[in-house]
């Protein structure tokens, strides 16, 4: 068989052909999804959300979220003047919204709530806690860096 202009362009466009369609194909099994599901609702209500950081942040001491390695746990602390707050934290997972979790809050009476994480993930997580009191709702997040436990 002779190789000639001929058959380096056919062989040039089958590599191309091929090379395209694998790379279709792996595109195809990429996931694509928000991560969050209602990203646009979310968006319009922004201004309510600014609103609740502000008064977050205009308490005398911020909210702390640290990792206990002893008890395996994570240590949410509020400052004194949170007294009896009724809400949530979630736990969101950036890379893979499969693995967030809600826990509601139970403040004990030193203004702290250890929320166990064993078994979980370890990487980054965004500790979101969203809490009412007396009629005004706070809103704080949190970057966490958690151990593989």
């Amino acid at each position: 068989m002779k190789f000639n202009w001929g058959t380096g362009i056919f062989l040039a466009y089958t590599i191309f052909a091929i090379a395209l369609f694998s790379f279709v194909y792996q595109s195809t099994k990429q996931d694509n999804s928000l991560v969050v599901d209602n990203y646009y609702e979310e968006d319009l209500q922004y201004q309510q959300q600014y609103e609740r950081m502000q008064r977050a942040n205009s308490l005398s001491a911020p909210v702390k979220v640290q990792f206990d390695q002893s008890a395996a746990s994570v240590v949410v602390s509020f400052p004194e003047e949170v007294s009896a707050p009724t809400g949530s934290i979630h736990f969101y997972r950036p890379s893979d919204q499969r693995f967030d979790f809600r826990v509601d809050l139970a403040v004990d009476e030193k203004g702290g709530q250890l929320v166990p994480v064993k078994g979980k993930l370890g990487g980054r997580w965004i500790v979101k806690i969203l809490w009412e009191e007396a009629g005004n709702e706070f809103y704080v997040e949190r970057d966490l860096v958690l151990p593989q436990l």
